[in-house]
C-alpha cells in the first residue's frame, strides 16, 4: 500500500509492509524483548539497577538501539521508508509480551 501526503512541503511517500515483513518485524520484536529480559535477569543481581548504574544503563539504551535498528533493516529487508512502520510493529509486539509477563509472572 502506498500513501502520498501532499502539502506545500515536498511529497513524502510511506510504504506499508508486506505480510512477510510484518511477520519478521513481529518476530524481531519478540527476539529483542527476550534478549532484553535475559539481560535484565543477568544484570539485576549484579546491582545494575541500583544507584548511578541505573543512569548508566538508561544512557546505554540509546546508542544500543541504533545497531538493533540497522540489523533489523538488513534482516527484514526494509526500504528506508518502511523502517518506522516495521519498528512500530516490533515495539508493539514487545509491549504486548511485557503485558503478558507482568500480568502472569
Amino acid at each position: 500500500m502506498t500513501q502520498t501526503i501532499t502539502s506545500s512541503t515536498p511529497q513524502v511517500t510511506f510504504r506499508g509492509l508486506s505480510s512477510r515483513q510484518a511477520i519478521l518485524s513481529s518476530l524481531y520484536g519478540t527476539a529483542g524483548w527476550f534478549a532484553a529480559a535475559l539481560l535484565c535477569r543477568v544484570l539485576g543481581p549484579m546491582g545494575a539497577f541500583e544507584g548511578i548504574w541505573m543512569a548508566v544503563l538508561y544512557a546505554a539504551i540509546i546508542p544500543g538501539t541504533v545497531p538493533f535498528i540497522w540489523l533489523g533493516q538488513k534482516l527484514i529487508g526494509l526500504a528506508r521508508s518502511q523502517i518506522f512502520v516495521a519498528f512500530v510493529v516490533a515495539d508493539m509486539t514487545a509491549l504486548f509480551l511485557d503485558g503478558i509477563a507482568f500480568g502472569f509472572f
